[in-house]
């Protein structure tokens, strides 16, 4: 399952742009250490710990895409492995390779492997969390308990919504291991000032532009099939009938359950609804991403529910309901894989249009803020006052924070300028024009580039 995981990840990590998101990584890591975590504080809305990761590693490695990416890469095949050892630690072997075959292929797991950002490495400290916590209920030695107090404190430094995961750790953990649960405590507590700064900033306010019921429903849609993919209902509809046909015999013979499995079902089914409450109480942060530590977790849960299903005589079920789940998940990412349109925005095919001209010219960007993908492949600097040129490239993001078409403001080109060439994406579109002679033009919200 390892090698699976590993091909998945690896063989296209850097076929894909860098989205606004990444381009905002690159420009966290590109700055000194020291400057790094006031800029942490001001712009950025998670903990710190994937940030120190990634500033490390590219520092000594390089910035391209594959090695910016790779952490994310390696953290998702380490869930895979940590996936496994929590469904051999609280059922048996073959139900962690249930559990690891399904991480493996799963494709939201898939695609923030492939992502410069936190979300790859909160899935696998949740995972790595919640087989230790698994671990110590089951030894009670305290160096276990302890090694899950790490775990879980790595996780929360690594992003918020942990705390989803490794609060309902602590509680089952609580009569054994209150130190440990105490430290992981101080921790969070730690964490607090950060947290409510980068809050009062605004940066999340754009996730309350989609009601809340609408991300509440794409969560378990996304979990099986991934962002986005063709026929996406339909096929999250049959890979959330597999689950349940797995995770039924957990729940109806819960007695004999095995107590792990029952808390895996219970926080992957519980965590959204706390996230939804926690929106109504002024906290909106219920996205998909933020709840990726609960799939490794579900995961598990799915693994040890096929497994009490084969052991009660329906094996064929059980076979029927993991080859749902698995083709599923294969046929989603495979999709992202060969076609466009469900890839990441394609800055870096934008940046080459931009830069095939052999003179400095103006850049329009609509929205403004594209100026940061688009800057992680072509260097920009703004254009201040009058500016004479010959050519002006529009770039225009088509999709609004939500994913939405966005209405596009026309650009105010000058007189004297003729569209020559447009070249468009499923989300993006570069508009080139081009005038006989020099003509001067004010700067406004442009950019100046040079080839």
């Amino acid at each position: 399952m390892i090698v699976i995981a590993a091909l998945v990840r690896l063989a296209t990590l850097s076929q894909q742009s860098f989205w606004t998101d990444e381009a905002a990584t690159l420009l966290d890591v590109h700055r000194s250490f020291g400057a790094l975590f006031p800029q942490l504080a001001h712009f950025e809305s998670t903990p710190p710990l994937y940030f120190v990761i990634e500033w490390c590693w590219t520092h000594v490695l390089g910035y391209s895409a594959f090695l910016a990416r790779l952490p994310s890469a390696l953290a998702g095949i380490a869930t895979v492995a940590f996936v496994y050892k929590a469904g051999e630690q609280i059922a048996s072997r073959r139900a962690g390779v249930i559990a690891a075959g399904l991480a493996a292929l799963n494709p939201l797991l898939v695609w923030y492997s492939q992502e410069a950002r936190a979300y790859s490495l909160l899935a696998m400290f949740a995972a790595l969390s919640f087989c230790l916590a698994a671990r110590a209920v089951s030894s009670r030695k305290p160096r276990d308990q302890w090694l899950w107090a790490l775990a879980a404190a790595l996780a929360l430094c690594t992003h918020y919504f942990a705390i989803f995961v490794v609060v309902p750790e602590a509680i089952w953990l609580l009569r054994r291991a209150r130190w440990p649960v105490a430290a992981v405590g101080v921790v969070a507590a730690a964490l607090l000032p950060l947290a409510l700064a980068q809050r009062n900033t605004g940066h999340t306010d754009w996730i309350t532009g989609t009601p809340l019921h609408t991300r509440l429903a794409l969560i378990p849609k996304q979990f099986v099939t991934g962002l986005s993919t063709a026929h996406q209902s339909e096929l999250a509809a049959l890979a959330l009938l597999g689950v349940l046909a797995c995770c039924v015999p957990l729940v109806a013979d819960w007695r004999q359950a095995p107590q792990g499995a029952l808390i895996a079902a219970l926080i992957t089914v519980l965590a959204p609804i706390a996230m939804a409450l926690l929106a109504l109480a002024g906290v909106d942060l219920v996205l998909t991403r933020n709840a990726i530590g609960l799939v490794p977790v579900g995961l598990v849960a799915v693994g040890c529910g096929a497994e009490i299903t084969i052991n009660a005589g329906r094996g064929r079920l059980a076979v029927v309901a993991l080859g749902l789940i698995a083709v599923v998940g294969a046929v989603s990412f495979l999709a992202v894989d060969l076609d466009r349109s469900y890839q990441r925005p394609d800055w870096r095919g934008a940046a080459q249009v931009v830069t095939t001209s052999s003179q400095r010219h103006v850049v329009v960007l609509d929205p403004t803020s594209a100026r940061l993908p688009l800057g992680a492949y072509v260097q920009l600097t703004p254009a201040l006052g009058t500016v004479s040129t010959r050519e002006i490239d529009v770039v225009d993001f088509l999709l609004s924070d939500q994913g939405a078409a966005r209405g596009l403001a026309a650009a105010q080109i000058p007189p004297g300028f003729k569209l020559v060439a447009t070249v468009r994406w499923p989300d993006l579109e570069v508009r080139r024009y081009l005038a006989a002679r020099a003509i001067s033009v004010a700067a406004g919200s442009s950019e100046l580039t040079a080839r």
